[in-house]
Order: structure tokens, then sequence, then C-alpha cells
């Protein structure tokens, strides 16, 4: 199984769109591993521990098992 991405990794990916001249457009994000539905990206990024344990209960996805202190939640 694959790792998450990192901040950092999301940082230099973002950093050469912003290059590459597509810093006006909107972000989307898969609903699903296997990429089969998108929606907006509405929020910015949490990094609330109390907030991500919330969404955290809530959630049917991967998030159960996680240490919220090491989540930082896009969406």
């Amino acid at each position: 199984m694959e790792t998450p991405l990192q901040v950092k990794e999301m940082y230099e990916f973002c950093k050469e769109l912003m290059k590459e001249g597509h810093g006006d457009k909107y972000c989307y994000v898969t609903t699903d591993e296997e990429g089969n539905d998108y929606r907006p990206m509405w929020f910015k990024p949490t990094t609330d521990p109390q907030a991500i344990e919330s969404m955290m209960q809530y959630s049917m996805s991967g998030l159960q098992g996680n240490d919220p202190k090491k989540i930082v939640m896009f969406g």
C-alpha cells in the first residue's frame, strides 16, 4: 500500500504547477482511491487535531487508525 502524500511533496507539486502558469485554476479531489469521481476542494487545509479527530468519527474512509496530530486535512 502506498503512503499518502506529505505536505512537502504537495508543496513541490504546487510550486511546479505555479511555474507552469496553473495558479488560477481550481482544485478538485477524488472521492475514492480509484478516481471514479471528483469534487471541488472547498476548504483551506486544516491542521487542528481536534477538528480532524471529529472528522475521523464521521468518515467512512481511510482516516480511521491514523494519528490526528500527523494529518493535514484538505477539502
